[in-house]
């Protein structure tokens, strides 16, 4: 079933399972995965789509046949971790071995990354690069050390990754994160927003960060224009609510402003973008002024 899984989903929606090893691969014995090892990488696949609980069960049915796996095991950690469980038990037995892959310290960061342990994820992504220089460490670096306020050290892994896998386009909307999110160097931040965007027009968040790299840059009226295409293919995204809503107040529309910002705050109502929006409602004048 795993392989017939495998062979209907389009590319590269099972890429991120395959750059994984098979167990074989752990212990220098074989060049590649035999298909005997679809199943696990179905259970791969599966976390990387965010199915937790299917990839708990396709991860337990794995290790059941194969308990001494340790990338399953960390992958098996960080996946309960996602599903409110306890899933350090399973991290420490990964890790519990003479020489351990790079993959158990990328699991182990996910996991600490999730819990807001910021500073230890960016030890544990460090030291997967140490044992194996690969672009998606690199990414998780920058996005760890970006959570974490570092800057400086989340431009300089953002931009490796990139650097090492310019079609990852992960990496550019990280880095349009890093320049826009927090407004510092929009040149920087259009520009990956611009790259975002051409690689993959599909997605939302390139026409939603280069309409807010336009705002800061007072264009409005294409802020605008983008950020009502980012909606077209989101309309559930609160950034893209709230974002246009400043957008429309920049302009002195204030009541049209009001309305996306209080639709923010519905459909954000715990979040940071609807306590962004607000707080923006507060300082607006009242409705029919």
């Amino acid at each position: 079933a795993a392989r017939r899984h495998l062979a209907g989903l389009p590319p590269p929606a099972d890429a991120w399972a395959a750059r994984l090893p098979p167990p074989c691969a752990l212990e220098a014995r074989c060049p590649q995965a035999e298909e005997a090892e679809a199943l696990r990488r179905w259970a791969f696949t599966l976390v990387g789509a965010r199915y937790w609980g299917e990839a708990r069960l396709a991860l337990d049915r794995w290790l059941a046949v194969h308990p001494k796996d340790p990338v399953a095991m960390a992958a098996m950690g960080y996946t309960l971790g996602r599903l409110g469980a306890d899933g350090t038990p399973w991290l420490q037995r990964a890790a519990a071995r003479s020489t351990i892959p790079p993959e158990v310290h990328y699991f182990w960061g996910l996991y600490l990354l999730e819990h807001g342990h910021y500073r230890e994820a960016i030890g544990r992504f460090a030291a997967a690069w140490h044992l194996r220089p690969d672009p998606l460490f690199a990414l998780e670096r920058g996005r760890a050390a970006m959570l974490a306020g570092d800057l400086l050290t989340a431009e300089r892994w953002l931009r490796e990754a990139v650097r090492a896998d310019p079609d990852n386009v992960k990496g550019w909307n990280m880095l349009a994160a890093l320049y826009l999110g927090h407004q510092i160097r929009t040149g920087e931040g259009s520009a990956a927003a611009r790259e975002l965007l051409q690689r993959a027009p599909e997605r939302e968040e390139g026409y939603e960060w280069l309409g807010w790299a336009l705002y800061l840059q007072e264009d409005f009226t294409e802020a605008e224009r983008l950020l009502r295409q980012a909606l077209a293919r989101d309309a559930a995204r609160p950034s893209v609510h709230y974002r246009l809503g400043i957008v429309l107040a920049a302009q002195g529309r204030a009541a049209e402003a009001r309305r996306w910002l209080e639709q923010t705050v519905l459909l954000d109502p715990q979040g940071e973008f609807g306590r962004r929006a607000q707080r923006w409602l507060n300082a607006l004048p009242p409705s029919g002024d």
